[in-house]
This record gives C-alpha cells, structure tokens and sequence, in this order.
C-alpha cells in the first residue's frame, strides 16, 4: 500500500491524498490552498502514478474541494462519491466560486482554473453515499465505508480495505466534542465492529494545543455581544459560511428563546444564507435538537419561528439593503462570510464597524498567518491608535471597535487525537493538515505512552507500507483503467446475488483460510531467536560485509534484521508467514539494549540504525565486520586525531552528555556541514545553563552545533502547571504568542493566609520566565488584567554593557514600575524620524508618565537607551479607571448612559441617569485626577 499526501501535509490547505491500495489507485479529496497565488496541489503526480480508478471526498470544505474540477478535467469517466450533505454544499461553493473567477477576470484578467460547464459535468460524476454506508469499489477489491466525522454537514472519515488485508483510516477534519448543528465523530467501530485500520491518516489541525471549554466560551461570545448592543452598538462577527455561521446563529437563537439574553436583531449576509438552506434541507444528517426545530417549524436559522418572539433572525439578500445596514448604525449583530475578513460582506461591513468605538468585531474560527483576521487580533493588545491600523481590500483602517477571540472550533485538539489514535490503535500513524509545529507537537504526545510508528511527510514524499499477513491476492490488481460502473453495495454479483451476500461469503472463506494457515503454522518448528544481545555479533557482521560504508545513515526495519539473523544462525532460510508478534516483540528488545550494537532511530524508533566507531559496547569498524576495541568503545580521542566522528557516533555523544533530563527532546544531524541540530523545549535557558557542556561537545566530536529556535509550546504549557502554587488555579488553557514571546494564562487567586495576589504572581512569572526565557502574563477571573511580570537573567548578566539587550531593558523597566505600583500598559521599540531608536512608554495618560520622570532618566542611565513617553491616552483604561472609581462610589454600571473623551482638555465625560442618590461628585473627580492626570466631567 501506497500513500501519497499531493498537498495539505505540512499545512492546512490543499489537501489531496493519492492512495494505492490492493492494487488499486484511489484519491481522497482535492482541494485548494485560499487566497494564495499558488493554490493547486501536485496533481501531476496522479498522470505519473498512472492514473486514478475513484474519487472519494470526505467534505465539502474549499482545502478539500476546490481543485476538483480540475482533477475532473483531466479524468473526467472517473466516478465521485461523497456524501448528499456534502454533495449540495459543494454545490453552493462551487457556484460561488464561479462568480469570484469571473469577477477577478472582470476586473484584473486572471485566468479562472475552471468553468461552469465543467462544474456542471463533474456532478454528473459523483454518487452518493450516505454516513455509515459501506460501497465496493474496482470490481469489488476494494471497501470504502464513510464513517461519521462531525465537523460539519455531511463530513465523513473514509475507511478503505483491499481484499489484500490492507486498510487506512483517513480522518479527514474530524470534531469530537457535540456541535449544536451536527453531532461529535463517531468511533469507527462503532459503524463497523470489524473495521481495523493498519494505518491511520489524521488531521492535526490543532495538535499543539487544547480546546478551551466549549460551553464556556460559548456563554463568553453570549454576554459580550450582548453587552456590545446593550450599549447601542453593533457587533460583527466573521464567520465560515459552512458550519461555523450555523453555529454562531444557533447560539445566539437558543439563549434568546430560553431568555439567557435580552432580545436584540440579527442578520446573516453572504454566502451563510445558501448554506442556511442547504443544512435545512437535510435534517437527518444533523443533531437531534436542531432536526426536530427543522421537522416541526422549517428553517431554524431565519424567520418568525427563530429565537424570541421579540428578537428578529433576517437574511441580507441585495447589494442595496447591505449598504443601508452598514450606514444605518442599528444596533444588533451581523454574522457574515468570510470567516477571515478576506472577502465577501463580512470585509465589507468590517470597513464600517472597525471605526466605530462603541461597536466590536469578534472572530470564532481559525486564521491563517496572513488572513486580515489574523492581522485583526494581533492589532488588539494595541494601545496607539497609530498601531491599529487594518489594511481591508487595500484600504488602510484605523480600528476603534473592540477586538475579540472565541474558541469555537470544528476541529479535534491535542488531547481528543491522542485518545483517537489510542483507540484505534493502528500500526502506522500518518500526521497531515497541520501547520507551525502541530504536527511535531502531536508526534511527541503520542510517543509519550507508548512506541507508535509515526509520519510527518512533506507534500509529495511517497509512504509504503505492507499488508498484515497473508491474504488472497486482489481480483483484477493489474486493472489501472477507471472502472465507471462501480456501485454502491447493492450491485449484482456475478452469481445472481448481492454484492453483500458475496461479501458475506468472502468473509467465510477469509476466516477458513485463516484457520488453515493457522493449523500449517502449528506443524512448523519456528526458527531459533537469539537469546542475548551479544549474539547479534553475526548480525552487526553481516550488515557491515553487505552495505559497507553505505550503513552510514541507513536503518533497519526489525522484520530486515531478522532475516539477517536467519543468514547468519545456520537455520532456516525464512520465517514462515514473517515474523509473529510475539518474536517481534523480543527482537526489539534485545536492539534497545546497548550491547546490541545498535541504536533506534531518533525519528523513527522502529527503525535501527548500526553503531559506528566503537561508540557503545560492540559496534563494528569498516565493511570488514572486525569487533571494535572496547577502549576505544568508551574512550572518545580529543586530540582530533579521529575527528569528525561519523554520524551516529556524533549523536551518540549528544546522547550520553545531553539525556532528556536536560530539555532536549530531539538531536538531528546535518551529515553534509559537520552540524549538530538539538531541539531543547527551551533552546535559550538551555545555551546559558549548558554552554559548557555545549562546547565539549564540539571539541569530542568535531562537528559544530546548532541549536533550533523554536519553543516546545507543549512544554510550555506543562511548565507553567507544574510552577504554579497552591494559591493560583489555571482556568482554561493559556494562549501563546510567539512573536512576542508571550503566554497568557487565565488564573484564579484563592486566597490563603500569609500571601498575597500580587507576590505569588510575582514569584510565578520570575520562575517561569527563568526556566522558559518566556515571559508569562495573567488575567484574573474577575476580568482585571495584571501587571506583566518578567525576570531576564540578561539583564542582571551585563549590568555594565552601555545598552542593555531591548528584551532585558524591557524587563528592567517592567520591573521598575511595578515595585512603584504604577500601570506601566505598553513597552514599545521605536524608531525616530532621523532613523534614531528609542523606548516608547505608554501609561494611562502621558500626565502620569510626567509625574515619574525621576524614574525614567534613572532607567536611561541603567538601560542605555532614550526613553521617551506615549502623548496619547489609553482611552479603554481611563473608561475602565471611571467605572471602577464609580462603582466604589455605589454607582450601577446600568446608570452609565454614555462616555465621551476631549483630548484637548484632558477631560473624560461621563453621562449618568437613573441615580438613586446623588453621588459626591468632588470627591470622584478628585479620585479621577489623582489615578488618571485627567478631569472627569459629569
């Protein structure tokens, strides 16, 4: 069996999986990376594999779907199946598609990848297949079963078996945890008690991270867009127009009918309302909940039926009526394609609301790097208006509104994968759609329990893989023609039947076979095992005799060293049926020990590789098979006499100076620069704690050393629960910001005798950002933001450098500042109109920044660079300082009519109404001043 990811591998976009099976060549999906100039994955491998006989689309996604009519182009006898849910979303996206092509070529000349008659073509192609159904495939070589994946309408895991006993799982994108619109993934023994997979293809979208709790962001999105427009402002949400707008809809219908939430207008726009009507128009395919709305009252998206009797669930349907609700400023929510602000309406009204102060803008859903979403939430930790600029369809934005993030996400986290992979349980385990080290992150959870054989293949790369055991040969495995009659299970059999009761009949003749074969195996002596490592002599012997100096990098499956072994021992000349279970289990038990004169492959622990150079007891020197000596075995030469070390004498070096316990978790090498690459969970830490060990290690074996920049996230995250004290509680999983080198934790404080909030957060940033070089920033349950609390070994490193390092004089500062109890809100590294680099410090207002001046040219003196104050206010902060000083004041939050700022007088307003005593307005304005440098005008 034969697996080819042709895109979608080391990223999430363009995924196309070309599959050869039983003989028999499959595709599964066809899809497009958005808004890149090079969309297409590598489909000319499928005319240099020979063709494809099937066409198998797990959903209806665009990085799943869009180059399928390219793909039909080019084989158009070939048969298509999918899903019906999956079918009519394809329909819709498709259509539109088609009208964003021909626009572009409108307007800019590009060329469009395909037309509508070859749309209209390919759906005379495609077959359904309901969720759960089992099809034949090639003449009836081949079982293709469509397993329930959640997601989102329609989606499915697709399971394939060859009558050859090969089978591969492939997931697809996959939910576990229960949507309102659809159900979570089924397992697949579930469907199909018999179903097992050798090899398991999953996604790994989210493989570096854990969902936070779905119910509770839920209630999150609720009460802020309900705040938003309780306040007469206008909420945007950018949302995919399959499945995740269905969602957001539902979310906000369902509380306002059990009265969760005051009632308030909501409008879909775009695309979401053809999907509406799709999911409406296959009930049965989605949750219980929302079937029996669609049974008994029809559309639960839009209409009379939707929500309260007081709130009004509307569909844009023209240009015109888009305009007017842009300008209109109506106070409400609009939920809009595209999720990423990168086209469609939701772009279109974020021009509008992005300016508005009063009116917000949250995203639900992923954000590729250089989507204007992403761009969006990276502006909100922003505090310089001058720094919150947008750029949407060319256009530059100011943006005023509030920025948010949810975590609604249709995919599996690091955690659900784990317990899928555990579950099935397959011999090989393939990584695919995951970007910015998921994958890498995922692979070291699922080794952490036990040895799996694990793939990260780039796109294009060629995975081989052999059946279980013995099975009957395919019908027809020549046949490489597609096969347009191919039917779903309830074709005729060649002898009158169903092509089930054939199944059935095969089945009993599989396990009749198995049977015989089993009662043959008993008959036969089985050849001899080795008893001991050190008889492995011949074996480490042989292999250097027969590769020689090509053994260098090359390893070694456990099946091929024990043939080997056969060749040496005098005994048989083959394992009759290879190699059981129980003799493979012993053979690698005696290659993991160091006697063996072999080592597992770092990547790949299944593999072995041969020890060189006499490094560990018994390794082999030349192609002459000659026994190393055992002094040179544990005594390196440091004169350079011997150096370089060959390779895996190298990394065993690392090995025996580096173990895990130190940090690092991968050693690479880079055979062609003499380079050492070892990957430490916190690669800074480790060069200052290990520098001297780092050094040796150059000096024994010759070859420089590289260490690799990027952070384990994993680790970090296990490191911060593992430093935090009795007093502070995670609340959900922090959030990771590498450009900053930031984590952002969500904490409660439960309070105890002899502590305080601020020292137990102190102690718990300077001992994360010791062991991680990362700086840790917390918020508290109660919403209140705390000071940024950093510890820089640098800083105190250098003390006599005339310019600290800028990540030092940043924690220098920080550190300052909170000692003195002032809010510090941003630190930032600027450059002057003469090209002159300076720190920028932003207070609430640059009056407070003035009252510490003493403070900043001290800091200038120590940090060695100019320091200069942010002139422009922190209008969120003075708003948040008002409704603190008022709420001590017993002053509601719903008496707060409106706020207004006036830069020029150094004033905030604030209008009141409904007061059940007058407050003492001099004493507030007093308190204002004193925090703020401002005045505060009632």
């Amino acid at each position: 069996m034969k697996i080819i990811p042709l895109g979608g591998a080391e990223e999430v976009g363009a995924t196309c999986t070309l599959v050869e099976i039983g003989g028999h060549k499959i595709l599964v999906d066809a899809g497009i990376r958005i808004n890149n100039p090079d969309p297409l994955p590598d489909l000319g491998r499928i005319s240099d594999f020979g063709g494809i006989e099937a066409i198998l689309i797990t959903h209806a996604h665009t990085d799943h779907t869009g180059a399928l009519p390219v793909v039909h182009r080019a084989y158009p006898a070939v048969p298509i199946f999918a899903t019906p849910g999956t079918q009519a979303i394809m329909n819709v996206l498709f259509t539109d598609a088609l009208n964003i092509m021909r626009s572009r070529y409108e307007v800019d000349r590009e060329i469009p990848l395909y037309s509508k008659e070859l749309v209209d073509s390919l759906f005379t192609r495609v077959q359904a297949v309901q969720l759960g159904q089992s099809i034949k495939l090639c003449s009836g070589d081949i079982s293709a079963t469509f397993f329930p994946a959640g997601h989102i309408l329609g989606a499915a895991c697709i399971g394939l078996q060859s009558v050859s006993g090969e089978s591969i799982f492939i997931s697809g994108d996959i939910s576990v945890t229960p949507q309102l619109t659809v159900s979570g993934m089924l397992s697949p023994v579930a469907v199909d008690r018999k179903f097992k997979a050798q090899v398991v293809m999953v996604e790994s979208t989210y493989g570096n991270r854990m969902h936070a709790n779905r119910a509770a962001e839920e209630r999150r999105l609720l009460e802020t867009v309900a705040g938003v427009v309780e306040r007469g402002g206008r909420v945007l949400i950018p949302a995919f127009a399959v499945g995740r707008a269905q969602e957001v809809l539902l979310i906000l219908a369902n509380a306002m009918a059990r009265k969760a939430i005051a009632p308030f207008p909501v409008w879909a726009d775009g695309m979401v309302r053809s999907v509406c009507g799709v999911y409406t128009q296959h009930p049965y395919d989605l949750a219980n909940v929302v079937r029996r709305q669609i049974v008994k009252n029809g559309n639960p998206f839009f209409g009379d039926n939707v929500g309260s009797k007081d709130s009004a669930f509307s569909a844009i349907t023209t240009s015109e009526d888009r305009t007017r609700m842009a300008e209109a400023k109506v106070a409400g929510c609009i939920v809009a394609s595209s999720g990423m602000l990168s086209g469609g309406p939701s772009s279109f009204y974020a021009r509008y609301l992005a300016r508005e102060a009063d009116s917000a803008i949250f995203i639900t859903g992923y954000q590729d790097e250089e989507s204007p979403g992403r761009a969006l939430l990276e502006l909100a930790e922003a505090t310089n208006p001058a720094d919150r600029v947008l750029k949407l369809d060319g256009e530059a934005i100011t943006v005023a509104c509030q920025i948010g993030k949810y975590s609604l996400s249709a995919h599996v986290d690091a955690g659900e994968i784990a317990g899928l992979i555990d579950q099935l349980n397959p011999q090989e385990t393939i990584l695919v759609h995951g970007a910015g080290g998921a994958r890498e992150a995922l692979s070291e959870l699922l080794i952490q329990t036990k040895d799996r054989k694990i793939y990260l293949p780039s796109a294009g790369d060629e995975l081989s893989f052999e059946p279980r055991g013995k099975k009957r040969r395919p019908k027809n495995a020549a046949q490489t023609q597609p096969d347009p009659l191919a039917q779903p299970s309830t074709e005729v059999s060649g002898e009158g039947g169903t092509a089930e009761d054939e199944t059935k009949s095969e089945e009993v003749k599989e396990e009749e076979v198995k049977e015989e074969e089993t009662k043959e195996e008993e008959k036969i002596e089985r050849p001899a095992l080795p008893g001991s490592a050190e008889e492995l002599e011949g074996v480490r012997a042989k292999i250097a005799e027969r590769w020689g100096k090509s053994t260098i990098g090359r390893t070694f499956t456990v099946q091929e060293l024990a043939q080997v072994w056969l060749e040496t021992s005098g005994g048989a000349k083959e394992w009759p049926g290879g190699i059981n279970a129980d003799e493979y289990g012993h053979l690698r038990e005696l290659f993991n020990q160091k006697e063996s004169g072999f080592v597992p492959d770092p990547r790949r622990p299944f593999l072995y590789r041969l020890k060189r150079d006499g490094i560990g007891g018994g390794g082999v020197k030349g192609s002459g098979g000659k026994k190393s000596g055992k002094k040179n075995s544990k005594n390196v030469p440091t004169d350079g006499s011997a150096l370089p070390l060959e390779q895996n004498a190298a990394l065993a070096q690392v090995e025996k100076l580096l173990p895990p316990s130190t940090g690092l978790y991968r050693r690479g090498a880079m055979v062609a620069e003499r380079k050492l690459v070892l990957y430490f969970n916190f690669p800074e830490p480790a060069r200052q704690k290990h520098s001297d060990t780092l050094a040796e290690l150059t000096k024994l074996t010759g070859w420089t050393v590289e260490l690799n920049g990027e952070t384990h996230q994993g680790a970090l995250i296990e490191t911060l629960r593992q430093l935090l004290p009795p007093t502070l509680c995670l609340l959900k999983t922090p959030g990771i910001f590498r450009e900053v080198r930031e984590i952002r934790a969500v904490l409660e404080y439960k309070a105890t005798e002899g502590t305080s909030q601020a020292e137990e957060l102190a102690r718990l940033c300077a001992a994360f950002t010791v062991e991680t070089g990362w700086n840790l920033q917390a918020t508290f349950e109660s919403g209140q933001e705390s000071i940024t609390l950093v510890m820089d070994k640098s800083a105190a490193a250098n003390p006599k450098q005339p310019r600290l390092e800028i990540n030092a004089a940043f924690n220098l500062i920080e550190r300052t500042f909170s000692k003195s109890g002032v809010e510090l809100l941003r630190k930032s590294l600027k450059t002057g109109a003469e090209g002159n680099q300076f720190i920028e410090l932003s207070f609430v207002t640059s009056q407070i920044g003035e009252q510490h001046q003493a403070t900043i040219k001290e800091l200038e003196e120590q940090v060695g660079w100019s320091i200069r104050i942010n002139p422009e206010p922190h209008q969120q902060s003075l708003q948040r300082m008002g409704e603190q000083i008022l709420r001590e004041a017993d002053i509601s939050k719903y008496s707060i009519k409106a706020w207004s700022i006036y830069r020029d007088k150094k004033e905030l307003g604030v209008k009141l109404e409904k007061l059940e005593k007058e407050p003492d307005k001099e004493a507030i304005q007093a308190r204002f001043h004193a925090l703020t440098g401002w005045n505060l005008k009632f």
